[in-house]
């Protein structure tokens, strides 16, 4: 016998206020629908490619970033900002590039929520390219939260 996974409300995290708003959207879509709240933070792998050199070691060392665990304290801030009571929360970081793995992660019929610009966004801009690539590429539904 197989078992169907139920939909997800995908969120994406990046920190920034836009994201935040998104996270508090996506928690009362989940409370509301008891589907499962999914907090999806992505950490760049040119991070751990610079990590690959005598240099780019010294770089990331003398820098004190870690991408991975900056990752997951993105996480442990958005999941403070709602009440988990009623929702099951999942926190995933994934190494990749932002848009394809929300894309990725997000399987049709889930709903990927994206803040309209993030840490990188562009003034003036009305989409940023995490939350435009998510729109052109996701089989899923899209919410983007301004």
């Amino acid at each position: 016998m197989s078992t169907t996974r139920q939909p997800a409300v995908i969120v994406g995290v990046d920190g920034s206020e836009n994201s935040a708003k998104a996270v508090d959207w996506a928690a009362k879509q989940a409370q509301m629908t008891g589907n499962d709240l999914v907090l999806v933070a992505v950490w760049a792998p040119y991070a751990r490619s610079l990590n690959t050199s005598p240099a780019g070691a010294l770089a990331v060392a003398a820098s004190g970033i870690n991408p991975e665990r900056e990752a997951a304290s993105l996480l442990e801030d958005a999941r403070t900002r709602f009440d988990p009571a009623g929702i099951n929360v999942v926190a995933k970081t994934i190494e990749g590039y932002p848009g394809r793995s929300l894309v990725d992660e997000a399987q049709e019929g889930d709903l990927l929520v994206v803040g309209s610009e993030g840490r990188t966004g562009i003034a003036g801009m009305m989409l940023g390219s995490t939350s435009y690539y998510c729109l052109r590429h996701a089989q899923s539904t899209v919410v983007i939260i301004r």
